[in-house]
């Protein structure tokens, strides 16, 4: 999962740079410092995202619906409202990632691949939101998230 997600946006995360959309900067770790604390966000995200998701939401779920896979579309519906900051359009790719995060979950038995995955993919977009932005000359200083951005960032 973990390949073809990346092989799959890889292009996708080129042409936001490309274009210079705006909230790429969020996600494109520039100094040393703000890559390790892409990786801390990362590991945190990935954990507490698949705990929340697809471990507590979608056995409630299940609960409520008695249905697994009505409660895993349901739980992958709101893991991409969750994530709409991102745009409509990734909120629906996103979709299809939390149902097969759920599938990692469901044919593992356990969250820990499902939470690997997870981080892998998060911190593999963020260095490569920044190695695009550094190879395309994205400029940061442009960015209305670079003007909140605390003194030495």
């Amino acid at each position: 999962m973990y390949a073809t997600a990346v092989v799959f946006m890889r292009p996708r995360w080129r042409r936001a740079v490309a274009r210079g959309t705006r909230v790429v900067y969020l996600f494109m770790p520039e100094t040393a410092t703000e890559r390790t604390w892409w990786i801390v966000v990362s590991v945190l995200a990935g954990i507490g995202e698949e705990i929340t998701w697809r471990g507590v939401q979608t056995t409630l779920l299940v609960t409520l619906t008695g249905s697994y896979g009505t409660a895993a579309l349901v739980s992958a519906i709101s893991f991409a409202l969750a994530h709409f900051l991102q745009g409509w359009k990734t909120s629906v790719l996103i979709v299809l990632f939390a149902l097969g995060f759920q599938g990692l979950a469901w044919l593992a038995g356990s969250l820990y691949v499902a939470m690997l995955v997870h981080v892998a993919y998060d911190i593999t977009a963020g260095f490569s939101y920044g190695h695009f932005a550094r190879e395309l000359g994205y400029r940061v200083e442009e960015s209305p998230a670079r003007s909140i951005a605390p003194s030495g960032a």
